[in-house]
């Protein structure tokens, strides 16, 4: 409350985990939202005048973070489908050899249908696998692009006031405050803002900027 008489009101976000669960699964850190929203404005700020004097060196250094990242799982879900893709194929030989040996009067009849069963079951299984495998595929593809639909979004925020609804959805994917640490006799805390397309800014070598806040 205010000198004056008048009442002021304080809002704060406490850990959803410690809320839920208590001491057994967090701490119980919490931050103003005023804090909160200076750092998030002073972050997305920062970011996108770096993006408007350097876009082009960005986005370069966060597609080629992007890619490393990628290349390897790329490989391996390639040599999953493929894998998948050719025990497909043998299942439909052993099917085919099956209703021959049935035929023949190999195979009884109960045997026949357990194990038609049962490849057509790994059958449906592996398909459903690859068509999975494909689509992690076609995302990993779409990273691509990713750096510069974010470039292209922040930029236009260098001069950002206010921080409402729309302004955050589009831009911030999850904001994660971390507990309180004591550094130099001060009690500060990292806020780790992941955004949209890109991630953590932080981790990429683009941006060097660190967001902390020191707290009361």
């Amino acid at each position: 409350m205010h000198k004056d008489g008048t009442e002021v009101r304080y809002i704060s976000y406490i850990c959803g985990n410690y809320s839920r669960s208590g001491k057994a699964a967090c701490n119980c850190h919490s931050i103003y939202e005023n804090a909160l929203v200076t750092l998030v404005l002073d972050h997305i700020r920062t970011h996108a005048k770096l993006v408007e004097c350097h876009e082009d060196a960005i986005i370069d250094a966060l597609a080629s973070a992007q890619e490393s990242e990628t290349l390897s799982c790329r490989a391996a879900y390639h040599g999953e489908i493929d894998a998948q893709r050719k025990r497909i194929v043998k299942l439909d030989t052993l099917v085919e050899s099956l209703y021959e040996d049935r035929v023949s009067g190999l195979v009884p009849e109960s045997m026949f249908k357990r194990q038609i069963e049962k490849f057509e079951k790994e059958r449906v299984d592996r398909l459903q696998s690859v068509d999975d495998l494909e689509k992690r595929v076609r995302s990993i593809k779409q990273n691509a692009d990713n750096a510069a639909t974010w470039a292209r979004l922040i930029k236009r925020y260098t001069q950002l006031e206010d921080l409402d609804a729309e302004t955050l959805l589009l831009l911030i994917d999850k904001i994660i405050v971390c507990d309180v640490q004591v550094i130099d006799g001060k009690r500060v805390r990292d806020i780790k803002i992941h955004y949209n397309y890109v991630g953590d800014m932080n981790a990429m070598a683009a941006s060097s900027v660190k967001v902390s806040g020191t707290v009361a």
